[in-house]
């Protein structure tokens, strides 16, 4: 694979070209994400919807399947009762090539995969993605879609306390679409929100795994509301509660991974609105707890957001556990 992630990066004529290309990027991260989401969440209409009417998707050197009606139809009769609970990951998302008159484009992107088959075997795949894209209607699709499977590893201890089926119910989130007649300055101004938002969604995570207690209350308002799996907390001081004082002591040691972040503002709401954006976003974690077990999870998040105090933070943020293993198991 001819990995040339600068090609992309050449200075732009103008600044609306350069709004074109940061654009272009933003919304193509955002359709991996739905790949992933549609995938996960068993909506093949937007799984098979990211791929363009004749495209293709290959996986491996010889298994291709080909137009958006064969991809739909694969996913539904072999893919997903194979593999029915599954956590997509999609990260280094960069453009190697962009054509901004064609409405053109080709990219790299590399995943990490949490499959739970249907014999109740798990393994964890990491693939790296080459991709070619267009966007003759406005909306980018997948052309072709190639998905190298570098590695296989299988979990032998298991999925711990989650059999299949126990697949929480979490909401799906589309994309913002960009509004027709906005200036420049407004076009730059939703980049850098946009920005903001992922930069805090990172910054939760890690805070969390730098124990810096200060920055991940940042990321919340003063009286935002924290819940994992149906257990809410409200309030900066109880926030602090439950995760220093309850679960650092209990993971002494985290890495998380964050990322497929979609961002969608409600058409009229205003930055300090308590929902002036909804956010979706999945991240996969390793996790060592104190009896010596080290476990991988994954989760997704939905989020409100608001910039009511200036920075954009969660007015309510939701996790939902989707995978875990063991790792390393105790003697």
């Amino acid at each position: 694979m001819n990995d040339a992630r600068s090609t992309a990066a050449t200075p732009s004529a103008s600044i609306d070209a350069t709004l074109d290309r940061l654009e272009a990027t933003e919304a193509i991260g955002e359709m991996t994400a739905q790949y992933c989401q549609g995938f996960d969440r068993h909506v093949v209409d937007m799984f098979a919807g990211q791929f363009a009417g004749n495209g293709n998707f290959q996986v491996g050197r010889k298994t291709v399947y080909r137009g958006r009606s064969e991809i739909r139809r694969i996913t539904l009769e072999q893919l997903w009762p194979l593999m029915p609970r599954t956590t997509h990951l999609l990260g280094n998302v960069s453009l190697t090539a962009f054509d901004a008159a064609a409405r053109t484009a080709r990219g790299l992107c590399d995943g990490f995969t949490l499959v739970g088959f249907a014999d109740g075997s798990l393994q964890l795949f990491l693939s790296a993605y080459d991709n070619e894209m267009s966007a003759p209607a406005g909306e980018w699709k997948l052309d072709e879609c190639r998905a190298d499977v570098a590695w296989k590893i299988p979990l032998p201890l298991g999925r711990g306390g989650q059999p299949l089926g126990t697949e929480p119910s979490i909401a799906i989130v589309e994309p913002d679409v960009q509004r027709d007649g906005v200036s420049a300055a407004q076009r730059v101004e939703r980049l850098e929100d946009r920005d903001a938002i992922r930069q805090a969604v990172y910054w939760y995570n890690t805070a969390f795994d730098r124990r810096d207690i200060g920055t991940f209350l940042d990321q919340f308002e003063e009286n935002g509301t924290f819940g994992v799996d149906g257990k809410s907390w409200t309030g900066r001081p109880l926030i602090e509660k439950i995760i220093a004082q309850k679960s650092w002591p209990k993971i002494p040691k985290s890495t998380h991974l964050g990322g497929n972040v979609i961002v969608t503002f409600p058409e009229g709401a205003k930055p300090d609105d308590e929902t002036a954006a909804i956010v979706a976003s999945d991240c996969i974690a390793v996790l060592e707890r104190d009896n010596g077990e080290v476990h991988l999870a994954t989760a997704s998040y939905r989020d409100r957001m608001s910039r009511r105090s200036g920075k954009w933070r969660f007015v309510e943020r939701q996790g939902y556990g989707t995978g875990f293993a063991v790792l390393k198991g105790t003697q």
